[in-house]
């Protein structure tokens, strides 16, 4: 008597999505994924701490607009972005 093996079946592997992004659209709004918390908020200056640093965004009329589990988006004139490790 032959025993018959049974493949087992994989469900399809997820992409692997990063736990820190950066989204930038038109230079007036901005997402940030992987945030730990706010360091500094004001209509001219924002700082974020992410697992890999500090990330500064500098310009006018910042708003937060969004804010979800470690996410932050805002809204405003971005005029720089600089990363801190």
């Amino acid at each position: 008597m032959k025993i018959k093996k049974i493949k087992q079946v994989q469900p399809p592997k997820a992409p692997v999505i990063p736990r820190e992004t950066i989204e930038i659209a038109e230079r007036c709004e901005m997402l940030v994924t992987g945030v730990l918390g706010i360091d500094e908020y004001s209509q001219q200056s924002i700082r974020v701490k992410t697992k890999q640093g500090l990330i500064q965004v500098t310009g006018r009329g910042l708003i937060m607009c969004w804010a979800g589990e470690k996410k932050l988006m805002f809204r405003g004139a971005i005029d720089t972005v600089r990363f801190e490790a």
